[in-house]
């Protein structure tokens, strides 16, 4: 569903690659931090009917909400331009650092969902204020770390993980990637295509998969889902990206299939040792309970989006492999079973205010 007021040029409809192409041309070369922070009041197509439905279903269904941006940031770590700031966490900050790195950034995007008010006192402008302020301090760093760090060494099993993604990955046309994603070390900026990326990244598998994520379709639900990706949209224009490239204005099933194609499985398709090593690292670190794994996650992740990753599921252990298939019971009882359900929301809830309020970094947002 698309807001109200939204311009005609922005639901006019090219064909997928066209809109691609066109979005990764264009939004390479501007600003993602452009001066000022808009108010949502403000956004011409803001939609406060929409707003709330989102607010709505984040408060119903905290738990995918958390799992969600879990995952997202989980997944970022493939992308090697955004990913090379957290490489001096795992090298350097240890793990007393990386699970209040997590907390805050989670906690951030918390209080835009679940913020009742839309105008400069509303957590949601404080927020983003902070994070552009972060942008602003991080997009252009004097130094970058090395990576992959000399002094650190990756043993075979890094390798491998690697190695055995991109052969399942070897056959999609990620053409379309763009050569900026390709190395460690390019210059980083945050532009209006890193902008576009998040956000994509932050409504996608919501939009496309969510009894995956055990989402009912019922109308409710569905509604409140719809609400969900016009926070992001909002968010997203607060963090200054150009309604041009906010993909999350009008999703499109096709268009958003398209980007996951050449920018998702691009990334991965480019995946090397010290991705690897991030992505254990990030579960070693953070200590995510119920036995999550790094592995299981992937292939999850694949295989929502239509891939057979029958490489890494053989490279899995069997601790692996029963904590995939943990998860897809765990959703299964979300969404069958409403005492589960409910259960699982108020552990959510209260382990993360909880790891909010210990981390010591962050705000009780109750």
């Amino acid at each position: 569903m698309a807001p109200r007021n939204l311009p005609p040029s922005l639901l006019t409809r090219d064909d997928v690659e066209t809109r691609l192409l066109s979005l990764i041309k264009e939004s390479t070369g501007q600003d993602g931090n452009p001066e000022g922070c808009t108010v949502p009041s403000d956004i011409p197509w803001f939609d406060a009917t929409l707003a709330e439905r989102g607010r709505r279903f984040v408060e119903s269904n905290f738990f995918v909400v958390l799992m969600l941006n879990f995952v997202n940031t989980f997944m970022g770590l493939a992308n090697k331009p955004i990913a090379v700031l957290s490489f001096e966490v795992f090298t350097k900050g240890g793990r007393g650092c990386v699970g209040p790195r997590y907390v805050s950034t989670v906690k951030s995007m918390i209080s835009w969902f679940l913020s009742e008010k839309f105008d400069q006192d509303s957590d949601i402008f404080r927020e983003v204020e902070r994070v552009r302020k972060l942008h602003r301090l991080y997009a252009r760093p004097a130094t970058l770390p090395e990576v992959p760090h000399p002094g650190l060494e990756l043993g075979e099993e890094y390798e491998e993980f690697a190695r055995v993604v991109r052969k399942d990955l070897d056959k999609i046309d990620t053409s379309l990637c763009p050569t900026s994603l390709k190395g460690w070390n390019p210059p980083l900026l945050f532009t209006q295509f890193e902008l576009a990326f998040v956000v994509y990244a932050s409504v996608s598998s919501l939009f496309l998969y969510p009894e995956k994520l055990g989402l009912s379709g019922d109308s409710e639900t569905t509604a409140g889902i719809s609400g969900y990706i016009h926070l992001w949209a909002v968010a997203g224009r607060m963090l200054g990206l150009k309604d041009e490239f906010n993909v999350a204005l009008n999703p499109d099933r096709e268009f958003y299939l398209k980007i996951m194609q050449h920018l998702g499985f691009g990334t991965l398709k480019l995946m090397d040792a010290t991705v690897a090593y991030m992505f254990e690292e990030s579960i070693a670190l953070l200590n995510v309970p119920f036995g999550a794994s790094a592995k299981a996650i992937l292939y999850t992740v694949l295989e929502s989006g239509g891939v057979t990753p029958s490489n890494l599921w053989g490279f899995m252990h069997f601790g692996d492999k029963a904590s995939y298939y943990a998860t897809k019971v765990v959703f299964w009882a979300y969404k069958n079973l409403w005492g589960v359900r409910l259960v699982l929301n108020a552990v959510a809830r209260e382990g993360f205010f909880y790891a909010a309020r210990k981390s010591k970094k962050v705000a009780n947002y109750r």
